[in-house]
């Protein structure tokens, strides 16, 4: 099976005239695409335990959400950007919360020699990083590291 793939990419690579560079940003590609794709799992399989422990620090320390909560990934995607993805509880009303699919972080700088780092967080009802739609009356209340 293994010499099948090899022997089926190096044909590929021959008829379709892509050099060894373009195999190995292929395959970075790939690798990339991977994590995200483990990573949009995990966030399915924790979305809820974490919105729920979320919501109850929040409510601990007197501050809980007045309105309906949810976890969701954060996307982070651009020229000279590694893809990587994060966790945000977002807050709003339910039918504008219902319609969010992920938070888009666009990062820039600003000031004299780049002197502060901005991050926008940007509730999408897109996972595409070519169409985003915001979600206005939607809040991040959270934002939630860690390893996978």
């Amino acid at each position: 099976m293994k010499k099948f793939l090899i022997l089926s990419l190096v044909m590929v690579m021959v008829f379709t005239n892509i050099t060894i560079v373009s195999a190995f940003k292929i395959k970075n590609l790939l690798k990339d695409a991977l994590k995200v794709e483990v990573a949009r799992q995990s966030v399915k399989a924790l979305a809820k335990p974490l919105n729920k422990f979320v919501n109850t620090l929040l409510m601990n320390n007197g501050v809980e959400a007045a309105t309906m909560t949810k976890v969701v990934p954060i996307l982070k995607a651009g020229v000279n950007t590694k893809a990587e993805v994060g966790l945000a509880q977002v807050a709003g009303p339910a039918d504008r919360l219902s319609r969010v699919k992920a938070v888009w972080e666009i990062d820039g700088r600003f000031g004299g020699n780049n002197r502060f780092a901005v991050k926008a967080f940007v509730p999408s009802s897109s996972m595409n990083p070519f169409k985003l739609n915001r979600i206005n009356g939607v809040g991040i209340s959270a934002i939630i590291s860690g390893r996978l």
